[in-house]
């Protein structure tokens, strides 16, 4: 009889079972297994508790969570065993008893705590009733010879896998992909690497693919193909491998593998942001004492290597956090560096070997650790990343000196006032003040200092007595007439007037030009006015002004000249004269000056640079400034200087060293917590794709895309990040996940009505599809087309026609011709010459697609011409190239030899493609017999290339 409950609980519990069985596995799929869990066992329904617990078994399987898999397997087992029918082995949503069984064992292996003879039993028990259900004994003898592994009794472990291999496979035996796996770990622990990596080549060659696989089996490879020579097999491997598990629910002992392939590749840089990202995201198993053992070796390796490199003194962020205590330790002190978190994990290890040496019988665990120390002589010469950047040291200087004047601390406080540090900015005022040096001036600055951080925080009060006291001291030091000024207008002198002052503030301006003011007075009159009519959008106003302030202080003192000259190039550049402003702003970087006034200088100077197409030039000031940033406390300007030099670096054609500017401002990001991280990963990867360095772009993009999704970020924004995800993808020849992003970019894109980006991503999309034959890539590109006509975009709409009829006759649709035809016209009517070239030969491989090849041929002929005329010889020689290989294919050799030659004659000697076309064109002279002439291409292959 069924256990009573209430029908709108047992709905809700069905509707929860239902939405656990769709949801992908982590914390949002236990949150609702813990629900129906809860709710079944409140209303006393029995069954449905049943099913819950046995989606809760093989979810904490999969994400490491080892007390509630046993638990709630050892329950799920009474029931079963209490009654089959109520509870039977097969529980929906793909959970089955039998096959939960296969887990069990090695979570108890994995615990010293738990004697080997606990293990007999499970393995008996598992054993009869795999019989009493008539099924294969192969995943009981897979289960055996896996937990022998772990329990170090290779003669076992080779026995019954060999028993294994005399099995009949059912339902119930591991999957292909999981046997090899572990297949490839016991070879690799016997010293057989060669056979392991057989078996790894299997698999990727294969497509295997379980739950963890094939990024399990990739990780556990990557010592193995560097020893192999397989080096750059190894770095893709360990870039798509890592980019999978760093976002698995229980992917620890992949990043531990992959932290040792950074420790013996040089890679300590990466592997600390590993390392520092996988401490923030971990929550560890306590009891599966195995991966925290070997997790420790693999860490402490990587850490040893960081020492090695020279920065043992690395704090290592995160590694304090009490709820990583099982996996680091408890004491690690209060500041845990690289070398001394590296002692406490040695340390950790050592105590669990003896545990699990003691338990096992044998010193398997202490011989792990023996070859793991000998790694520290292992050394593969391969950097993932590109080049990184750190300051420039000449521009270093020892910011702890105690300034001992009180213009040095004026120095200080404007420097502090240039990094919003308010703090600092009063610190430095009350020091300077303290001083009595008779330095006046620097007394006067120095209170213009404490209004104006006052004001900006918004006290009213304490700037008002600063300015009084600033009064007191104008008058003392000899300047009645500035003294008079302020104490007429009060704070209004200190960017604070409104567009109702201007009107006295002009008056009195008048007054001062009258009487022959002080030129200070007038200065700082033309200043206040200037400033309050940019502050208030009106830089057309506020210009006459900074130029008359620029031709009254030019024989005046520097602090002046210095403002004048700001203003001056900020007027000129907000309309629009960026020439003029560029020409003040070199006025003032061609002296030292104040380092805030140099500062912003470098900063706007800069930007110039880069608006006017001359960002080579930018470079170095973006850097100087990067630098000057780096020295101070605020990170957001650093972060900002660090973006602004990359993309002059970009600008300039210089992806890789702009991508190091950017990894540098993520460091700091990460550290600031700062908000601009989702972005600067986003312009990582970018950089990255721009530089070839496909799958480190990948990673980067995929994180910045993830990010984005948490974040809620707008549809559209998201559909970016995917869309170059996809092209970095395509890069990385990772073919699947392009499709993917592609996809998804364009659902996104249309969701935002970004339908340009949607049409663009399209298009790519279904150039992809093509690429693979795919007939589904006609209906992405009539898509794509569809959404370019909603922005009636002319160029995007013939991009995507021009694409659209390519396919469409790709796959034998003569209406693709059509579509040809209509770009075609498209560019002739535009004067587009190389359009028309393109459009031109993409008709002829319509018409060659189509059987058409005497239309074909003198199309193509015409587009190697039309290519030509543009200066386009490398596409001019494909058409050429595409005529011979007609010519060819259609039994005409003859005629194809010397559209072969043509076509050769445009490439670069010693280029891969004229390499490749010789050596096509030696193999078709030899088909005809014209040996002598057959050689003379081959030999023609081997020409060096052209300097």
């Amino acid at each position: 009889m069924s256990t009573p409950h209430n029908g709108s609980t047992a709905e809700q519990i069905d509707q929860l079972l239902a939405e656990i069985d769709i949801t992908p596995i982590g914390p949002q799929e236990r949150a609702l297994i813990d629900q129906a869990v809860a709710l079944a066992d409140e209303a006393g329904d029995e069954e449905r508790a049943y099913q819950a617990r046995m989606r809760l078994t093989s979810s904490a399987h999969m994400t490491g969570d080892t007390d509630a898999m046993l638990a709630s397997f050892g329950w799920c087992v009474g029931k079963f065993d209490q009654d089959p029918v109520r509870f039977p082995s097969e529980a929906g949503g793909g959970n089955d008893l039998l096959f939960q069984y296969k887990w069990m064992a090695g979570r108890v292996a994995s615990n010293p705590a738990f004697p080997l003879s606990q293990l007999d039993a499970i393995h008996a028990d598992m054993s009869e009733r795999y019989r009493r259900a008539g099924v294969s004994q192969s995943g009981v003898l897979q289960s055996r010879f896996s937990t022998a592994m772990d329990t170090g009794d290779f003669v076992a472990a080779g026995r019954y896998r060999d028993e294994r291999e005399l099995i009949p496979r059912d339902d119930y035996s591991h999957c292909e992909a999981c046997v090899r796996a572990e297949d490839a770990a016991y070879f690799r622990r016997i010293g057989q690497e060669d056979k392991a990596l057989a078996l790894f080549d299997e698999i990727m060659e294969q497509g295997l693919t379980c739950g963890e696989e094939p990024e399990s089996v990739e990780a556990n490879s990557l010592l193995t193909l560097l020893r192999a020579g397989r080096l750059d097999e190894a770095r893709a491997v360990h870039l798509r491998s890592y980019r999978v598990a760093r976002h698995s629910p229980d992917g620890l002992a992949m990043i531990a593998d992959h932290l040792v392939f950074c420790a013996v590749t040089g890679n300590e840089s990466r592997g600390l942001s590993i390392l520092e990202r996988l401490l923030r995201d971990l929550t560890v198993d306590p009891l599966n004492r195995a991966l925290i053992f070997s997790s420790r070796v693999s860490i402490a390796v990587f850490l040893d290597a960081v020492t090695r490199a020279g920065a043992g003194d690395t704090p290592i962020r995160g590694a304090q956090n009490p709820d990583l205590a099982a996996l680091l330790g408890a004491d690690l002190g209060e500041n845990p560096t690289a070398a001394s978190l590296a002692t406490a994990l040695w340390a950790g290890a050592e105590e669990l070997a003896g545990e699990f040496n003691a338990r096992n019988g044998n010193d398997d665990f202490t011989g792990r650790i023996a070859r793991a120390r000998q790694l520290a002589t292992e050394h593969y010469d391969l950097p993932i990343a590109g080049e990184r950047f750190t300051p420039p040291a000449e521009l270093e200087q020892d910011t702890q000196a105690e300034p001992t004047s009180a213009a040095d601390w004026l120095f200080r406080a404007q420097t502090a006032m240039f990094e919003s540090d308010q703090a600092a900015v009063l610190a430095a005022v009350d020091k300077g003040l303290a001083i009595e040096d008779g330095d006046a001036e620097a007394r006067v600055r120095l209170y213009s200092c404490v209004i104006q951080t006052l004001i900006a925080a918004e006290q009213t009060e304490g700037a008002q007595q600063a300015l009084t006291e600033r009064i007191a001291v104008l008058r003392a030091s000899g300047h009645p007439e500035q003294a008079d000024l302020e104490e007429r207008f009060g704070l209004l002198m200190f960017s604070t007037a409104t567009p109702e002052d201007e009107e006295a503030l002009l008056a009195e301006l008048e007054r001062a030009r009258v009487a022959g003011a002080p030129l200070e007075v007038i200065a700082d009159l033309l200043f206040v006015i200037a400033d309050l009519r940019m502050r208030a959008q009106r830089p057309a106003e506020a210009q006459p002004l900074a130029l008359e302030a620029l031709a009254l202080t030019e024989d005046g003192p520097a602090r002046l000249l210095e403002s004048a000259r700001t203003l001056a190039a900020f007027t000129l550049l907000y309309t629009e004269d960026a020439p003029g402003a560029a020409a003040h702003l070199d006025a003032l970087l061609a002296t030292e000056g104040a380092p805030h006034v140099r500062m912003q200088a470098l900063r706007l100077r800069a930007q110039i640079h880069g608006m006017l197409g001359t960002p080579r030039a930018g470079i170095p000031l973006a850097d100087e400034l990067l630098a000057r940033t780096a020295r101070g406390t605020n990170r957001e300007n650093t972060i900002q200087a660090a973006q602004l030099a990359a993309n002059l670096l970009n600008d300039d054609e210089r992806p890789g060293e702009a991508a190091a500017r950017i990894e540098y401002a993520i460091d700091l990001a990460q550290r600031a917590e700062s908000e601009q991280l989702i972005g600067l990963r986003f312009l990582l990867g970018r950089y990255q794709l721009n530089a070839g360095a496909f799958e480190s772009a990948t990673e980067n993009l995929d994180e910045a895309y993830r990010a984005e999704e948490a974040a809620e970020a707008p549809p559209a924004a998201r559909a970016e990040t995917l869309f170059w995800l996809a092209q970095a993808a395509q890069g990385a020849e990772e073919n699947g996940l392009a499709y993917g992003a592609f996809s998804r970019a364009i659902e996104l894109a249309s969701e935002g009505e970004a339908f340009e980006l949607a049409a663009r991503a399209g298009i790519l999309l279904g150039q992809l599809c093509n690429g693979f034959n795919d007939p589904e890539a006609i209906e992405i590109l009539e898509r794509a087309l569809a959404h370019a006509e909603k922005v009636e975009d002319a160029d995007l709409i013939a991009a995507a026609r021009h694409r659209l009829g390519q396919t469409r006759a790709t796959h034998g649709d003569a209406a693709g011709l059509e579509e040809l035809d209509a770009v075609l016209a498209f560019a002739q009517e535009r004067g587009a010459d190389w359009l028309i070239a393109d459009v031109t030969d993409s008709r002829a491989r319509a018409l060659g697609a189509l059987g058409r090849i005497d239309e074909a041929i003198p199309a193509a002929l015409t587009a190697a011409d039309a290519y030509a005329d543009c200066g386009d010889e490398g596409n001019a020689a494909m058409s050429e190239l595409f005529v011979a290989r007609v010519l060819a294919q259609a039994e005409r050799a003859e005629e194809a030899v010397p559209m072969y030659g043509a076509s050769i004659d445009r490439l670069p000697v010693g280029s891969p493609a004229f390499v490749g076309l010789n050596l096509e064109l030696g193999a078709l002279l030899e088909q005809l017999g014209r040996h002598p002439e057959a050689a003379a291409a081959r030999a023609r292959a081997e020409q060096a290339p052209e300097q």
